[in-house]
Parts: C-alpha cells; structure tokens; sequence
C-alpha cells in the first residue's frame, strides 16, 4: 500500500500487535506506540490521539453491540467512542485491571466480555457491571497468557492460547466460586513512625504528628494476595482503592479537622460486607484553636473598642485643644490693652493723691487685676496641659502667708458689707508651697466665695495642721451645693445647669487649676455643703508637711529677693541706641517715653521696616513683639541672627503668649530675652541693661587684641559664656595640628549645636567661629615662627595646614607678609638686640 500511495496519512508505529475490522469496514490497527484506524476503501490513516494514549501499547481490539471500540492496553481496558470521537478508561475497572496486560478481548453469546491477561482471565458481566477475576480456581489456568490468541466458536466455547498450549471452556460452566469476606480488622496504627494501641477506633492526632498508616486484614481469607482494600473519607461515594497486595493506607499532612474513614475489602469481584469505620481527628495548632480563636476575636473586639475610645478621645482633645488655641489666640488682644492699663496706672497713684482719684484708680486697678487674673488662669491651664507647669517650692510660714493673700480681699468684703475672718492656732504653721501657684488656689476659693455671698454675709477662712497634713478651709454664707456630686465642681468647663451653686457663672476653669495645682503640691481639695447648720458651701484644701512628697527639681533655698533694689539701679550704659517694634502704636509710644530717659528709641510697626533701619543704622537692643503682620517678631529675629552684619544685636521679645513652647522656640532662634505681656517697665530697664553689658564686656574680654596663652591666663570664669569659651579654647589647643579640625568638630567636642555655637562666638567675640579658629592657628604659627626651633613648612603642619600655599595666603592677610619674610623680620630683630646687648 505504500508503494501505490493510495491514501493519506501513515501508521503510528510500524511494530503492529493487533488488528481489527469493525463493522463499518475500519481496520484498526494496534502498535507499540497507540492506535491507528485506516479506511479499506480509501486507504486512508488516521492516528487516535489522546494524551492518555501517549507511549501506550494497543494489544488487542473488539467491538460492543453498540459499536463502540474496545482497547486492550498494557495499562487495562479502554473504550472508544466512534461518533463521539472520545476515549476514556472503561467504567468501574478496578486496580489489578488496570495495571495490566490485556492481550485478548472476547464476547460470549450472553455479551458478556472475557479478556486474557498477564495474570489469568477476566470475565465483565454486564448484567451486574462488576468485574470477576479468574485467577484461581474456577478450573481455569493460572499461567500469564499470550497476545493475539484468543477465539469464540458458534457453540459458546471460548479459546485462550498459553505458553504451553490452550485454554477452553464454556462460560456457563465456568462457575464464579462465591468468596465470604469476613471481617475486617484494624491491624496496626503508626503515628510519626511508632506503633500505636488499636483497641480503639478513635484517635487523636497532634497537628506536628499528622502524617500516619492504618493497616487492616481479614483473618479468615485463605488468599491474602488478591485482597483489595479500598477507602472513602467523611461519605464520599467514590471508593479508593490501594495498590493491589497490600493493606496500608497513609495518610501525610492532614489539615486540622475530624476525619471518619470507611474501609472495605474486594476480591474477585466480592466486595466485603462489613465496612471498617476508623475515626481520626487532627488537632489544630495552638494557634488556630478553639481558645485562640476566642482571644483573637477578643482582642480585636479590644482594639476596636479602645480605637473607638482613643479616636473619640481624640476628637475631644481636639476639641478641647481648638478652645484653647482660641482662649489663647484672644489673650493676645487682651494683654496688650492691659499693659497700656497697669503701666499708666502706677504713674496716676502718684500724681493724683486726692480720694476721690484714689478709689476711681483702684476700682480700675481691681477689674484689670480681675481680668489679668483670668488670662493668667487660661496660661496656666495651657501650661499644665503641655507639662511645662514646674514647682518652685520654698518653707514658708502659712499665716502670714494666707493673711496677706486675705489683705487683697478686705477691700471687697468691705464694699458688700462681708465680715471675713482668718482663723489660725496661735505659733508657726509652716508649709512648703510654689507661692505663687499656691497663691492662684486661694485667690480663687476666695473669689468664688466673694461671688456667692450675699451682702451682709460671712467668709472664714481656717487654717489648721496635725502631725501630717495643714489643712485650710473656706467657709461661706452663699446657696451652697445643691448637687451632691461636688467633684464634678473641678472638672474644667464645668457648668451645672439650672442650680444656684458655684459652678453656675464664670469659666469653669478656677476650681479645675485649683484642684490640679493643689494635687502637683501632694495635696487634696474638696467641696461639700457646710455641717455646721450653717447654710453654705465648705472647700477643704489639705497637703502634706515637709517636703518629702516633692521631686528635687521642685524645691528651692530660701534667697532674699533683691529685686527691689535693682529697681532703682541706673543703666551702666547711657546714650545706647534701641529699637521697639511693635504693630500696636500705644505700646510702642508706651514704651519710648518709659526708655527715652536713658537711651535713643526708634519705633517701627512691623519687621520689615525694623530689618531695613538695621541694615542702615547702629543699634545697640532691639525689643519686638512677636506677632505682628508683614513680618512678626521670629522672623525679625531670625534674620537678625543669621545676618553676620548685625547678628551681636541682642534681641528682646515681647508677646501675650508665655506659653513655654514659644519661649523654647524663640531661643533656639537666637533670642536673648523674653517678657510676656503684661509686663512690669522695672523689668525691661534691668534686661535691657544687663544685655547690653553683657555684649559690651564679652566683645572686650574676647576681641582679638590678646594672644592665645593670654586669653586663657586673664580670663576669669564668671558666667556660663566664659567656662563656654574656657572649653572652647581648650578644645582648638588641643586639636591645633589636626587640619581636619573644623566648626563641626568642635561644636561636637564642646557639646552644643553649630548654629549655636556660631551665635554664641558672634555674640561674644564679633567673629565667626571660622575666623576664630584659623585666628588661634596663625597667632601660634607665629609664635612657633619667633622661637626659630623650626622651619616654616614644619610650622604650617604643626598648626594644622597641610598646604603651604594656603597657608602663606592667610598668614600674609593677617600679618602682612609671608611667613617667611616673618622669619626673617624676627631673625634680624633678635640679631639687633644681642648686639645692643
């Protein structure tokens, strides 16, 4: 046929095992490597092709009733579907079919199908759907049978070759002995390797031990050899079966879960009556058990809720924060006024004596203090909140103390009629308090006492101790409480609504400071109604004796204030130049007639006119406040300070804010000093002196005009820049030969920042540290020079100069000539003298 090239298409394979002419005239021919179907007529050959049929050897070929193809293979039987074109592995085969030979497929008259194999006959009854093994017994031969001999006579009688011959039979006389399966038993249960007691049928498995074998046998079967066991786990409808031979199953890393396995047994068709049913459950690990599943959930239930709390928390800061950012924004517009109140105010107790001016000038004088103190409470809230309220805490004598803060208010209990009483054991009642924080406790109890007595009433305050506490009590006449949960009184915003009580007028802001300063003294404060029958209210404020209870930090030694007399100091500088900016007119003008008696005063509305007069004029101070428009005060000072032209100029600064955060601010940029509206004019004549004596004196002590070991022999360390500049000099000697020695080394070896350090040095020496340094290097380079003990590139290496050149530049700038040249003008000095000599 392939030399006429009748057809189309070519063989599979060209080693042929079979063929097979179906009823439509198809040859279908079997090779070592699949199947090839070729049209008789045509000639034509087409290869089936299926993956399953990849390197598959087709050994024998028969035809159903239905027309569907059978495949016999060395991997079981096959079916082909000539319409459908599809090929599949015949249903229900079971294990041992399918790993073997089939070299031989026939029909009997009853259409059931008989195959020889590699191991003995198969028989499929298709009545029943189920396949029966003959490998032994039933008369028929056990030997391997051979391919391409088989054959079925009219009378039924089928005929299967062997190695030795031929095997016959009729099939109704081949009778299927009817094997009894007994029952099944579970033999063995190996947990990672170990045998484990089988008197069980449960087991439990650790999650890290979840790789096992269970191994089954039926005792009573007499051949072992053709048991097959086959599985289902948790009701699967599909049964498993293992490898022919044997009775293990295993099973490798099973998930966390309960397992129910059923376990059957087949032989030669028989399938076992009793099933073995085996539970295993595989514990999870500790972190996917039950218990941790409840505390993850519990602990992300946690998280959610403290979110939710921290986030309202949050919101109410916020809240919390934008009021006082605005209380604190108003103090601005507040102070101000209030410093052009108070200052003038001093200067009218003077000039008018009369009564009449006298009672109008303290009846001003007692609203601004009013309103004073009330800015001074926002501060101070604001303050604590920020954690920059600190204690200064001192002995302190508290009847005297207590009696002067009760002067204040004799005025007012006079004006309304109020008998206000002190009471206190006679002898010393002693107490260490911040005087003036704990001052801002009274004053507050007894202004809200003040504020709820009636006219004609009565106020007392008492002041009593015990061996561990002074307690002091403030009683009045008012309404009293008429809530019984007083502590809320404290809490900060506090309005209690429709009540005559305390808490009903003002800011909510008095009792809340009051009770905070009161616990940063160690101390308690309660309010409750009087129990005296006396209608009223009662706070009781009591804190510890001694001072055990305070941190080191918050106790101070007593010191006489000598204040007072630096007062009347007059300036050590006259006819100095300052400069006050300002955008309010009042408190510039305010402050020129205050300061003119001694110095020349310019005044400016904002920063950038200041900035332009500087970089035109001298000034020896300048004062600015902070928040002004066009440019405010912290960028006027940080222009000044970062101008090497004018960056000596101390600088003042004036604002409402006292909040610590903007003095913390204000000098790192450079400030020198800093005052809070209102302030006291004493304050600013002695700051303004003091700064402009300092700069005076430092430029003197450090200018240039000494030598390096006279610097260091005349200075006597007085203040915190003369050990500054002592550490400074004794870093630069130290380093001098080192050339890579520079400002940033020796910020670092002094132990302050460089634009700190660069401030610090223009403030007191006029110079950059730059120049200072390379100053003290040629002042020793010359000092080297004059002892002629080296040469001079040996001297540019000992100063720390690692190029001549460089060198010779800068030591001619600051000398005049090379150092050479200097050589030589010393060499023949020295010559002179010995010969004068």
């Amino acid at each position: 046929m392939r030399d006429k090239d009748k057809g189309k298409g070519v063989l599979c394979n060209d080693w042929i095992k079979t063929l097979y002419i179906d009823r439509d005239g198809l040859l279908w021919i079997g090779t070592t490597n699949g199947i090839s179907v070729m049209d008789t007529k045509s000639f034509n050959f087409n290869v089936i092709k299926d993956k399953r049929f990849k390197n598959i050897q087709c050994l024998s070929v028969n035809e159903t009733a239905d027309g569907k193809i059978l495949l016999g293979t060395n991997t079981g039987l096959y079916v082909y579907n000539k319409k459908k074109h599809t090929l599949y592995t015949f249903p229900n085969s079971p294990k041992q079919l399918q790993n073997n030979f089939i070299y031989s497929i026939v029909f009997d008259h009853n259409n059931d199908i008989w195959m020889s194999t590699a191991m003995g006959i198969w028989q499929y009854n298709h009545k029943q759907k189920t396949f029966i093994s003959h490998i032994r017994g039933n008369g028929l031969a056990t030997k391997e049978y051979i391919g391409g001999a088989a054959a079925h006579f009219s009378d039924d009688r089928i005929v299967f070759g062997i190695d030795d011959g031929i095997t016959v039979f009729y099939p109704k006389d081949i009778k299927n002995t009817k094997m009894e399966l007994g029952q099944i038993y579970l033999t063995n249960f190996i947990l990672d390797g170990k045998e484990m007691s089988c008197f069980s049928d449960k087991f439990v498995v650790p999650y890290d031990e979840n790789t096992f074998s269970l191994e089954f046998s039926l005792l009573n079967f007499k051949y072992t050899d053709e048991i097959t066991f086959q599985y289902k786990i948790n009701d699967n409808e599909n049964w498993i079966s293992i490898p022919e031979g044997t009775n293990a199953i295993s099973f490798n890393k099973l998930k966390p879960g309960k397992y129910e396995i059923e376990v059957r047994a087949t032989a030669n068709g028989a399938v076992s009556k009793s099933i073995k049913k085996v539970t295993i459950k595989v514990l999870s690990p500790w972190y996917a058990s039950t218990l941790a599943w409840i505390i993850y959930i519990m602990v992300i239930a946690t998280g959610i809720y403290l979110y939710a709390r921290n986030y309202k928390r949050r919101k109410n800061e916020e809240l919390e924060e934008t009021k006082m950012r605005f209380l604190i924004n108003a103090t601005h517009d507040i102070r101000s006024p209030l410093t052009l109140i108070l200052g003038p105010l001093n200067k009218l107790k003077s000039r008018l004596t009369d009564a009449e001016s006298q009672n109008d000038i303290k009846t001003i004088d007692r609203n601004a203090q009013r309103l004073l103190l009330l800015v001074n409470q926002i501060l101070d809230i604001r303050k604590i909140d920020k954690k920059q309220m600190h204690l200064h805490c001192e002995k302190t004598e508290m009847a005297t103390y207590i009696n002067d803060v009760c002067a204040r208010f004799r005025y007012n209990a006079d004006q309304h009629n109020i008998i206000f009483n002190f009471e206190h054991e006679a002898g010393s009642c002693y107490a260490w308090i911040d005087k003036i924080n704990f001052d801002k406790i009274i004053s507050n109890l007894l202004s809200n006492a003040f504020k709820f007595t009636p006219d004609g009433g009565s106020i007392t305050i008492r002041l009593k101790e015990d061996e561990q506490h002074i307690t002091i009590d403030v009683l009045d006449t008012g309404m009293g409480f008429k809530n019984k949960n007083t502590d809320k009184l404290f809490e900060r915003f506090y309005q209690e609504p429709n009540s005559r009580g305390i808490s009903l007028e003002g800011t909510g802001i008095g009792l809340n400071l009051s009770r905070t300063l009161t616990e940063m003294h160690g101390g308690t404060i309660k309010a409750a109604n009087r129990t005296d029958n006396v209608q009223g209210a009662q706070i009781t404020i009591s804190i510890p004796k001694g001072n055990s209870h305070l941190k080191p930090e918050e106790i101070i030694s007593p010191e006489d204030d000598n204040s007072n007399s630096m007062l009347s100091k007059k300036p050590t500088y006259t006819n100095c130049r300052m400069m006050v900016v300002d955008d309010d007119a009042e408190m510039r003008q305010y402050i020129k007639n205050e300061m003119s008696e001694w110095y020349k005063v310019d005044t400016f509305p904002n920063g950038v006119e200041a900035l332009d007069a500087l970089l035109k004029e001298h000034y020896d101070i300048v004062v600015s406040d902070i928040m002004m428009p066009e440019m405010d005060g912290v960028t006027l000072l940080k222009k000044i300070k970062t101008n090497s032209r004018i960056n000596d100029i101390p600088v003042i600064l004036l604002t409402s804010k006292s909040d610590v955060a903007d003095r913390l601010e204000s000098f790192k940029k450079g400030a020198d000093a800093f005052l809070a509206k209102p302030f006291n004019m004493s304050e600013l004549h002695i700051l303004t002196d003091n700064l402009i004596s300092n700069v005076r004196r430092l430029r003197g002590k450090y200018s240039g005009a000494q030598e390096q070991k006279d610097k260091i022999e005349q200075i006597e360390v007085k203040g915190n820049n003369d050990q500054l500049m002592n550490r400074i000099m004794k870093s630069i000697n130290e380093h001098i030969s080192d050339p890579d020695f520079n400002v940033e080394s020796l910020a670092e070896d002094v132990g302050i920042s460089r634009a700190q350090l660069h401030r610090k040095m223009k403030e007191i020496t006029g110079i950059s540290t730059g120049e200072f340094i390379r100053n003290l290097r040629l002042e020793q380079a010359a000092r080297l020079i004059r002892e002629q003990k080296i040469n001079v590139t040996q001297v540019a290496y000992a100063v720390g100069f690692n190029n001549q050149t460089h060198f010779s530049t800068v030591f001619r700038k600051r000398y005049g000539m090379s150092p050479t040249e200097y050589a030589k003008k010393e060499h023949n000095e020295n010559t002179e003298q010995k010969q004068e000599s």
